[in-house]
Order: structure tokens, then sequence, then C-alpha cells
């Protein structure tokens, strides 16, 4: 007589097995932490104009993520990044929308290092948040390049130093930090 076999399912755990050297997850975990805290803080902001702080914890965060091999976060704080970029490039507010997709970024990010810290870390990929991050970014046009900027120098003749070479350094700054 035959037996039946055993059928019991093994269920796989939820995400992708990632390895991150314990000094680097540590080193990764504060430069996040600290990150994330300024993404929160951005999100309780009165108005939700983007601002060079968030563009900066969103590229920071992505690269030390990338840095330490985590894609399935980077697959998310790229186009946020992008997002936002295009925002600042066009002087607009984050929609409610566009503030939801960035809520959920920042979850993701406390997810990942939340998952990251286990004894066996996996990471769950938000391919639906990519997405709908990209498509957020991909309705806002690019921003303009800047316009070319044309020096006039003196006559060098006049001041003695005709055929020497001459370094020039420019700093440019945002007009709307003038004001």
């Amino acid at each position: 007589v035959d037996e039946p076999a055993d059928t019991a399912v093994v269920e796989q755990p939820e995400g992708i097995e990632v390895e991150v050297d314990s000094v680097l997850l540590e080193i990764l975990d504060a430069e996040v932490s600290g990150h994330l805290e300024t993404v929160r803080e951005w999100l309780q902001t009165a108005a939700p104009q983007v601002d060079e702080s968030l563009l900066r914890a969103l590229h920071t965060s992505n690269g030390a993520f990338a840095m330490a091999e985590v894609p399935a976060i980077t697959d998310v704080l790229a186009p946020a990044e992008g997002y936002v970029k295009r925002l600042q490039g066009i002087a607009q507010p984050a929609s409610p929308e566009g503030l939801a997709a960035i809520a959920a970024t920042a979850d993701a990010m406390a997810s990942t290092l939340q998952s990251l810290r286990a004894p066996v870390s996996r990471v769950t990929p938000a391919p639906e948040l990519a997405a709908h991050l990209r498509s957020l970014r991909d309705a806002l046009s690019e921003p303009a390049a800047p316009e070319p900027v044309t020096l006039e120098l003196a006559d060098l003749d006049g001041l003695g130093i005709a055929g020497v070479p001459v370094t020039v350094s420019l700093r440019v700054s945002d007009s709307s930090e003038s004001a």
C-alpha cells in the first residue's frame, strides 16, 4: 500500500535576503536614521515646498543604501529623489499624492533599516511604490538647463599680464537666496 507523500508546504519568508557587514550596518543605520528624521520633519511642515534638506536626505540615503547593496530600497529612493528634484526645479510644492508617496518612502526606509537589523535580514521590495514615484516624477517637466554665461575680460595688456594664464573662479548662487 502506497503511503501519501508528505505534502506539507514550507512557507518561504517574505522579501529578499540581504547581508550587510555589521560595521557597515552601524554606519548605514546612523546615516540613514538622521536623514529619515529630516524627511519626517519635512512631512510635518505646513507648506510642502521641497527644499535642499529633503533632496539631500533622499539623495544621501539612496547612496548609502546603494553602497550597502540594498537595491530593494534604492529602487524606491531613486525615483523619489528625482521627483523632489523636479519639484524643486519648477518651484512647485508637492501635491497631496506626492506627500503620501514621500511618506510611504520614509516608511519603506524605516522598514528596510528595521529588516537589516534582524538576525536574518530580509528586505521587502516595493515595486508598486517605485512605479508610483516614477509616475509622479515623469508627470513633471525636467528642470531647464541653466543658460550659459558669457564673460568679457578687460584688456589684460593694460594690467601688465598679457599672455599670462588667468584662472577665474565663479560661484553661481540661486537668486531666490538673496531675497
